[in-house]
């Protein structure tokens, strides 16, 4: 359960970070969240040995992907297509859609003792080139589901990217207070953000997205299959003009309020899911840089 306000250190800011000079080790974190690992002592420890246990295991089945069934590599840690309408390919396909990325929960890894459930949601692993400048995005980030006691959070563990914990969480607590005044958005809470030269880790709340009606508004733009796999709604379309008509109002606030605090929003559309039927919007993956790309947790 959480923890009762009452029962909180009132003598600790809500926020803390710390960086040590002359190092890449960064962390932040808030109240709730570093109160909640005091009462659970050696929970890192595990955590970090489940999601290794989550990730060696990590076999997810197959996906339908429209008419394309695509089947995850465990040596490439990529999916390829190995049937197109139900006939199979007698070699498997790369797979080109999007990040090249889907999303598919493995099986839980678990410690009863502790109250500890582990779910690996799906890995990241590419390289995008942009359309301009010499940059590439190498990104090789695993997402997780974790349970502790009854509290669910979105971890993600990141070996190589441009968004590392600190910095998503720094970001993040940036755009909570420039959105506070636009009820039609919610930032989703950070509760631990981490970085060395060697790894990043992000931890927020756990927010259900898909399953409680919210898309990407960028897949909504144009309809089709999202990273699990399932149909997203097309929200571009005569029946729904004055719905998307006001939704793009909407943006144009929070791109408004984010600018005034320094965020970037060239990347806003793909990392704001909306709800069609409450005209709602939930942000996350929060990037400040000015270019869109941060410097990279590692470099290989």
């Amino acid at each position: 359960m959480p923890i009762e306000k009452s029962k909180l250190n009132p003598n600790r800011p809500p926020i803390h970070s710390f960086e040590k000079k002359d190092s890449n080790f960064k962390m932040a974190w808030n109240r709730e969240f570093r109160e909640m690992l005091r009462e659970h002592p050696g929970i890192i420890k595990m955590v970090i040995e489940l999601t290794k246990k989550a990730e060696d295991e990590y076999a997810p089945d197959d996906i339908k992907f429209g008419f394309v069934t695509a089947r995850y590599n465990k040596e490439t840690e990529k999916w390829g297509i190995v049937a197109w309408d139900n006939k199979p390919y007698n070699k498997p396909q790369p797979l080109v859609y999007g990040r090249g990325t889907l999303l598919k929960a493995g099986n839980p890894v678990v410690d009863e003792q502790a109250g500890l459930e582990v779910i690996l949601l799906g890995k990241s692993n590419r390289e995008l080139k942009l359309s301009e400048g010499p940059f590439t995005r190498v990104d090789k980030t695993n997402y997780f589901k974790m349970n502790l006691k009854g509290q669910t959070f979105f971890v993600k563990k990141t070996l190589i990217g441009t968004n590392p914990g600190f910095t998503e969480f720094r970001d993040t607590v940036s755009a909570k207070k420039a959105l506070t005044g636009l009820d039609f958005v919610k930032v989703i809470e950070p509760k631990l953000g981490f970085q060395d030269k060697n790894q990043s880790w992000y931890v927020s709340e756990w927010q259900e997205l898909e399953s409680a009606g919210f898309a990407s508004y960028d897949q909504m733009m144009v309809g089709g299959i999202n990273d699990y796999g399932n149909y997203v709604y097309k929200l571009y379309s005569e029946e729904n003009i004055s719905k998307y008509e006001e939704a793009e109002k909407r943006i144009e606030k929070i791109e408004a309020a984010l600018e005034q605090v320094g965020i970037y929003t060239g990347d806003l559309d793909p990392n704001l899911f909306y709800n069609l039927t409450t005209d709602t919007f939930i942000l996350l993956d929060i990037g400040k840089d000015e270019e869109g790309i941060g410097k990279p947790v590692r470099i290989l």
